[in-house]
């Protein structure tokens, strides 16, 4: 588990505790966010990957994040020590740019990024197979 805090302008100061998803998990939330792909000739590739990633994001931050301080208003990580923490069950008391970040926290630890499979196959060796 990782612990965060959602600081800077727009943020609300919160302490927020992450936990690192399973594969499973990771297929079932994409199983789920690919029913709200829209499916009319109007939906462009662009409209409906777009769909398809915000969907991911509304249901990974909430399978995602395990405990919230019960205060915003937290500036350094060493605050959050003496903190009280409840468990997160209500995201409204989340700003959007929180909310903004937490999404862009669940792809980055849960989905390939292109610059990390660039850095795997940049030391890949050519074999020859058995």
């Amino acid at each position: 588990m990782k612990q965060i805090l959602l600081k800077g302008a727009g943020y609300s100061g919160r302490g927020v505790r992450i936990r690192i998803l399973t594969p499973k998990q990771i297929d079932q939330i994409r199983e789920e966010a690919a029913h709200a792909i829209p499916t009319g000739e109007d939906a462009t590739p662009e409209a409906k990957q777009a769909v398809y990633a915000n969907e991911q994001k509304r249901i990974g931050i909430p399978a995602m994040v395990v405990e919230v301080t019960e205060k915003g208003g937290f500036t350094k990580q060493d605050d959050l020590l003496q903190a009280t923490w409840k468990k997160a069950s209500d995201l409204s008391v989340f700003t959007t740019k929180d909310l903004d970040a937490l999404g862009d926290l669940f792809f980055k630890l849960h989905m390939a990024q292109a610059k990390e499979v660039e850095d795997i196959l940049g030391e890949a060796l050519d074999v020859t197979e058995a």
